[in-house]
């Protein structure tokens, strides 16, 4: 059972004029709103792992008071029943609003979100109206429930009054997160680059991971004791860390697409990770073969591979089991090269076979275009015509060629007309 007191921690307007609507020159205060004790401090998210969620609520409500209960609209800030009109500034200024909170609580596992979860447990943060639609004065920036032990609000509604800032994005996001944050247990924080302070002149802020002093304008003692707090810490102590969503990078260096391989071939791959790869892994037509867990991520493949077709993927593996892909295929062969083969053989088409005494491919036994191995003897009957014409053979004949026929038989006639002549 927590405290029967939530603390409605206001940030004031602790920004630039410019971006000020009806500032007060009095010093920032931080009061606590009495409300009633609840049998139980806060309805839970449920078992197991939170993974909270942030609702940026533009649409406004009606909202009542009592134990908070984001989703039903019940708060434990207003003493009556409050109306919070809807944000009043356009799409573009709300979409920069939105992306800044993001970043903000982007290092933390929760969910930031301009759509209602409706009965899903969430954080809910109203962003518009001014202070006096819930009773505050007109410097009050943002209220936030905090319990007294610091623990967490879990179904928290939060108010940030964009109307006191004219829409500026930047300053709404800076006092939003400051008013959730408040519900997640965090005080106030003397460090002008953190959103926890009442200080500025220093730009955009961002939860710092400092210790940092406790206070408004000058160090105090924390609202939970010490005298220090660490924004990033105690977000992560409660939120937990982002969660790695970024897949690892994987690429294949050797053996290329396409290719001819030998049995045992390697495989070489690159890995590389923002966060640092657990694993690599090789896998041949989907079966797991090998990992490897240290750089450089060589492999070398089972030498009772069969030979043909076969997909080689490795598999980068980070620490929280992101992972990529990248494959190729190979088709696995005798020889690449006439060295890989024995003596009498030469490789072809990814075999040795045996090697042909005619080396420029002749038929041994006969068949096809006799003479076009060279291997036939010059004079060879079967290569001359009547008349001593030699079609073929070594001794360098014009070849069986159609046209070398033609012209063979041309001379002999001429020669044969010749003698009967004389």
């Amino acid at each position: 059972m927590h405290k029967s007191l939530a603390s409605a921690l206001m940030t004031t307007l602790a920004l630039s004029g410019s971006a000020v609507h009806a500032q007060s020159d009095e010093a920032p205060q931080g009061i606590y709103v009495p409300i009633p004790k609840p049998r139980v401090h806060a309805i839970p998210f449920g078992p197991g792992p939170k993974h909270r969620v942030i609702f940026l609520n533009r649409s406004g409500g009606t909202f009542s008071p009592g134990n908070d209960d984001s989703s039903q609209n019940i708060s434990s800030i207003p003493r009556s029943v409050a109306r919070i009109p809807p944000w009043s500034h356009g799409d573009e200024k709300w979409e920069e609003f939105v992306a800044c909170m993001k970043d903000m609580f982007g290092r933390f596992d929760v969910e930031v979100t301009d759509v209602d979860p409706g009965a899903t447990a969430h954080i809910e943060a109203v962003i518009g109206g001014t202070p006096g639609l819930v009773g505050l004065g007109s410097n009050v920036g943002g209220v936030a429930p905090m319990f007294l032990d610091c623990s967490v609000v879990e179904r928290a509604v939060t108010y940030t009054f964009s109307e006191v800032f004219r829409g500026d994005p930047q300053s709404t996001c800076q006092v939003a997160a400051q008013e959730i944050a408040h519900s997640f247990g965090l005080d106030h924080e003397v460090l002008c680059e953190d959103p926890m302070t009442y200080l500025s002149g220093c730009g955009a802020k961002t939860f710092q991971d400092k210790d940092a002093p406790c206070g408004e304008k000058s160090a105090r003692t924390c609202m939970c004791g010490g005298s220090t707090q660490n924004s990033v810490q105690v977000l992560l102590s409660v939120l937990g860390p982002a969660p790695d969503r970024t897949p690892p990078t994987a690429i294949i260096i050797s053996p290329p697409d396409s290719s001819l391989v030998l049995p045992g071939f390697t495989v070489e791959t690159t890995a590389e990770d923002n966060t640092g790869i657990a694993r690599v892994e090789l896998h041949i037509d989907g079966t797991l073969v090998e990992s490897d867990e240290t750089p450089p991520y060589s492999f070398s493949t089972p030498k009772g591979l069969e030979k043909g077709e076969h997909r080689v993927e490795v598999r980068a593996v980070d620490g929280q089991g992101n992972t990529t892909p990248d494959s190729v295929r190979v088709k696995l062969v005798s020889c690449t090269t006439n060295s890989q083969c024995s003596t009498g053989q030469h490789c072809s088409a990814g075999e040795c076979v045996a090697t042909n005494d005619k080396p420029n491919g002749s038929d041994p036994g006969g068949g096809g275009n006799p003479g076009a191995g060279g291997d036939d003897p010059v004079g060879d009957p079967a290569t001359e015509l009547v008349g001593g014409c030699q079609l073929g053979g070594k001794g360098g004949g014009l070849g069986a060629s159609p046209l070398a026929l033609a012209l063979c038989l041309t001379g002999l006639g001429l020669r044969r007309r010749q003698r009967r002549s004389k």
